[in-house]
C-alpha cells in the first residue's frame, strides 16, 4: 500500500519533523513484522484474527486519516501497518492536524475521511467511535516508587493553562510544579533526566515505558483516562475502505 505523512510542520518546528519520521519508521517496522509469515499479522492477536477473517475482501482507493499530536503514535502502527499490508490497493494519506477545530473543518469540508481524537465531535453531521482509554499515569526516569506528593513536575502549559482541558484537582491535590512548557522536546528532557515527572496519558509515553527510558514512579490519588475517539462523516464511510479502515481502529474495543 502507497502512503505519504504530511502535516503542519510550522506548528512545531523541529521536533514536528522528527515526528512524522520516527512514525514512518515505526509504520514500516510493523508492515515488515506483519508480513513476515502467515501467522503473523503483527503482535495483537485481535488484529491477526480480524485479517484472518477479512482476508478475502478486496479494496481500493484513498483515505485521508488525520490523528492529533502524540495521541496515536503508538497505537496507530498497530492498527495502520497489518491493515496497509493486506490493502496494497488502498493509498493512505496520514496526516497529524493537532488543532481539533483544524480536525473538524477538514472533515466537514471532506478533506479528510478519518480523524484520530482527543475529543468527541458531538455536532450534527458527524460520526463519533469510541476508539479506547488510556490511563494517566506518572512517569519520570527509573528510580524508586514514591508517593505522588513527594514529586516535582514538568507540565505541557497548554493542558495546565487551559480549563477545559484540565484533568487534575489541583486544589485537592497541589503539586510542586517546576516546569510550564509547550515544547515536548524540553518536557521529555525533564522526565528522560529525572529532573521531573510529568502526568500523561499511557498511550502517549508507552514506547518509553517499553525501552526502560521511562518508569512510573507513582500512582495518581485518583484514576483518571484519556478518551480517543475515531471521527468521520456519513459520506466517507460510504466509503468500503473507509468503513474497513474505522473497524481496524476500533477492533480493540470489541475484542
Amino acid at each position: 500500500m502507497p502512503f505519504i505523512i504530511a502535516g503542519a510542520h510550522n506548528q512545531e518546528g523541529p521536533w514536528q519533523d522528527l515526528k512524522y519520521l520516527a512514525f514512518l519508521a515505526i509504520i514500516t517496522h510493523w508492515m515488515k513484522f506483519s508480513m513476515s509469515g502467515p501467522n503473523n499479522v503483527g503482535p495483537d492477536k485481535w488484529l491477526e484474527k480480524r485479517f484472518q477473517t477479512h482476508s478475502q475482501t478486496t479494496l481500493s482507493g484513498t483515505i485521508s486519516f488525520a490523528w492529533q499530536s502524540a495521541s496515536g503514535f503508538d497505537f496507530l502502527p498497530r492498527c495502520l501497518s497489518p491493515f496497509m499490508a493486506e490493502n496494497p490497493d488502498v493509498f493512505l494519506n496520514i496526516q497529524c492536524k493537532p488543532q481539533t477545530k483544524t480536525l473538524r473543518d477538514r472533515l466537514a469540508k471532506g478533506q479528510i475521511d478519518l480523524a484520530l481524537m482527543d475529543v468527541e465531535l458531538e455536532e450534527e453531521g458527524f460520526l463519533t467511535f469510541s476508539a479506547r482509554r488510556s490511563p494517566f499515569v506518572m512517569v519520570s526516569a527509573p528510580r524508586p516508587f514514591c508517593q505522588w506528593n513527594a514529586l516535582v513536575y514538568a507540565l505541557p502549559r497548554r493542558i495546565s493553562h487551559n480549563p477545559r482541558k484540565k484533568r487534575w484537582n489541583d486544589e485537592k491535590y497541589p503539586r510542586q510544579i517546576v516546569c510550564n512548557t509547550d515544547s515536548l522536546d524540553v518536557l521529555l528532557d525533564w522526565c528522560l533526566t529525572g529532573r521531573a515527572t510529568t502526568f500523561s496519558p499511557q498511550i502517549t509515553v508507552q514506547r518509553y515505558l517499553d525501552q526502560g527510558q521511562l518508569a512510573i514512579v507513582a500512582l495518581p490519588p485518583e484514576a483518571i483516562y484519556k478518551a480517543l475517539f475515531v471521527a468521520s462523516t456519513p459520506a466517507a464511510q460510504a466509503k468500503p475502505a473507509v468503513k474497513d479502515l474505522t473497524q481496524t481502529l476500533l477492533a480493540p474495543m470489541m475484542a
